[in-house]
């Protein structure tokens, strides 16, 4: 599914103005003389040889509505985790506001360094390309991983709250609604310009409510998104897989925690926003499924060893997910931008049987609902393209230095403003 290109235009253009404010801070000296009261931008050591860690989120990596949030439920995050679990995380010192930031550059917060040696450096990777880990490493190697990783979801699965959605903010006080903002609603306002939160300000009280939200979210952002597809056939397939994915909400709900886990092998086809060529299964699913098993093992091993509550139901809940194909379905609906050419897809056609999910996706498709959907949206798409021409012209202008990358987002942002106008309901 195609990003909004002009909104990515102008994120492109202010995270590099923002950067170039960290550089300036740090070169003119404000970044050291500001760091007495909250800092902002690297590690930090002190006269006494004290060490902190300042974390700021780039401009590209959040929507500026959720920032604040962010860092607040983060802070609740640590603390939480610090609390209940042995998951080594950083202890927080101090945080702060877009507002309490005196160098303009965000949220912040500074914690204690968490000091060790990257995975993507011990396996040779480079951690700004998403790809599969190497091939060559041993088996011993990835158990000792999953053992880890499996005694953290463990600890985890202990933690028990009276409802699903944003965690409380007894330490930061910020008025977070309940809803969560997810990785997925975050992808989705940043990326296509679609806020698929809406005004929910509650949380959710059973996972089969929790999954029906989150799978309106995916038709929110494919209806409201101006570019949310190619042409009419490609409208039509994921408008009506979209429709399939709801019918199976009642089957195919449980907890979110207790699916298979699509990181196993880190870039592995079946992480939510991958794709394989010419429909099929890529090499790397054997893989995959082999680790998967692994996993398995090493987690039902340390859940013999465990006294928790509740003992032995985190595996069971992973193997009915990975027998069900729920792991595929749980996959999607936490994914956002979906493709019905995406290997979770095409895996749960595989497991719910190729004739029936192709005779439910026919069906849909020649529904009165699916219909005027496309038929709306041609037209939106038509004036997409005339905003990414003229976001071109824009672009054209500034890489020839003709504008100001101050005076790209003054014309970008009322241009992107008016082609995200939400369509009318009806």
């Amino acid at each position: 599914m195609e990003y909004h290109k002009p909104l990515c235009m102008m994120d492109t253009v202010v995270e590099s103005e923002w950067r170039k404010k960290v550089m300036l801070a740090a070169a003119n000296g404000s970044l050291c003389q500001w760091r007495s009261n909250v800092s902002a931008g690297q590690r930090l050591v002190f006269r006494d040889q004290t060490a902190w860690f300042l974390h700021i989120p780039r401009p590209g990596t959040i929507s500026p509505g959720y920032a604040d949030e962010r860092v607040a439920i983060e802070v609740e995050t640590i603390h939480l985790l610090r609390e209940r679990t042995s998951i080594p995380v950083p202890e927080v010192h101090a945080w702060g506001l877009t507002k309490e930031n005196e160098l303009g550059l965000g949220p912040f917060m500074l914690t204690s360094p968490v000091d060790g040696v990257s995975l993507y450096t011990v396996f040779g990777m480079n951690p700004n390309v998403s790809r599969p880990l190497p091939e060559d490493i041993p088996d011993t190697n990835m158990e000792y991983l999953y053992r880890q990783m499996a005694k953290f979801m463990l600890e985890l699965f202990e933690i028990d709250f009276d409802e699903i959605g944003s965690l409380p903010t007894p330490r930061t006080k910020f008025p977070a609604p309940n809803r969560p903002v997810t990785t997925k609603a975050n992808s989705i306002q940043r990326l296509g310009g679609v806020d698929i939160l809406g005004d929910r300000e509650n949380g959710f009280s059973t996972s089969h409510e929790y999954l029906q939200y989150s799978h309106s979210q995916e038709l929110e952002q494919l209806r409201c998104q101006p570019n949310s597809f190619a042409d009419r056939g490609s409208a039509e397939s994921r408008y009506a897989a979209l429709k399939v994915l709801e019918s199976l909400i009642p089957e195919l709900t449980m907890q979110l925690l207790g699916t298979a886990p699509s990181w196993l092998i880190l870039g592995h086809p079946a992480e939510p926003l991958s794709s394989f060529p010419a429909g099929e299964d890529p090499k790397a699913s054997e893989r995959y499924f082999k680790y998967l098993d692994l996993f398995m093992r090493v987690l039902a091993e340390e859940e013999a060893r465990s006294s928790g509550i509740h003992r032995g139901e985190l595996s069971k809940l992973i193997r009915w997910s990975r027998d069900t194909g729920a792991m595929w379905f749980h996959m999607l609906l936490q994914a956002g931008f979906l493709d019905p050419s995406q290997v979770p897809f095409m895996q749960l056609r595989k497991h719910k049987g190729a004739e029936w999910w192709d005779d439910q996706v026919a069906a849909y498709q020649k529904t009165e609902e699916v219909k005027e959907f496309v038929a709306s949206k041609l037209e939106g798409l038509a004036a997409y393209d005339r905003t990414f021409a003229e976001a071109q012209v824009n672009k054209t202008l500034l890489d020839s230095g003709q504008i100001t990358p101050r005076e790209f987002i003054r014309r970008m942002t009322p241009l992107i403003a008016a082609g995200l106008q939400r369509p009318a309901e009806g």
